[in-house]
């Protein structure tokens, strides 16, 4: 089974401070560069999303706006996305909810484990809310932050280093569960992303 990523949801969220920056027209010709921060390695696949979202920005602005990328925590540390983007450190950030759940506490809906199989509902919802709702808004304006788009996982994601194709390949092994399915072990211990892939990429 290929290396992947536990559940959650991960937003891609900017500065505000961008909007005015891309609308302003005395700003010189020379291109925009964005720097876009990401607490996963470039070889993630949500990584590779974002790599994609800003060749698409690329091309879209004719060169204009180029994107700067920096992986694995270097521009930003997992977890401070968020306060980060809206201070300007980064310009666009791969952020996750669930790592400040008291800041922005209407987002983390979509990681209850089991409320449907399909994560594209979960995106939908969340952006009409996103849409609909000043008070779920808020949750990143008063942070200087939007949100471009918000791209959920299923609860059921399994990362492994060796194969996993019937039920007992699990038996004997250690496994790190996240969010809503630690609560049932008295002994859990909450790791960041990056924290978990180094951990089972070690053994």
């Amino acid at each position: 089974m290929k290396k992947s990523l536990t559940a959650g949801i991960i937003c891609l969220v900017f500065a505000l401070v961008f909007l005015s920056f891309m609308v302003d027209p005395a700003r010189p010709a020379s291109p925009i560069v964005l720097k876009c921060a990401s607490m996963t390695p470039r070889d993630m696949p949500v990584a590779l999303g974002f790599e994609v979202w800003g060749k698409e920005i690329e091309k879209r602005t004719n060169g204009r706006v180029k994107c700067e990328f920096y992986w694995s925590q270097a521009l930003v540390k997992a977890g401070d996305e968020l306060r980060a983007t809206g201070a300007g450190i980064a310009d666009v950030a791969i952020e996750t909810p669930s790592y400040h759940p008291s800041e922005t506490p209407f987002v983390t809906i979509g990681e209850l484990g089991f409320v449907t199989t399909k994560p594209d509902a979960v995106a939908r919802a969340l952006s009409e809310l996103l849409a609909e709702s000043a008070t779920f808004r808020e949750q990143y304006e008063r942070h200087n932050a939007k949100v471009v788009s918000f791209v959920p996982f299923p609860p059921n994601i399994l990362g492994s280093t060796k194969p996993v194709k019937v039920l007992e390949d699990l038996k004997g092994k250690k496994i790190r569960a996240w969010v809503c399915l630690m609560r049932y072990s008295p002994n859990w211990v909450r790791l960041l992303w990056p924290s978990q892939r180094q951990k089972y990429t070690k053994h």
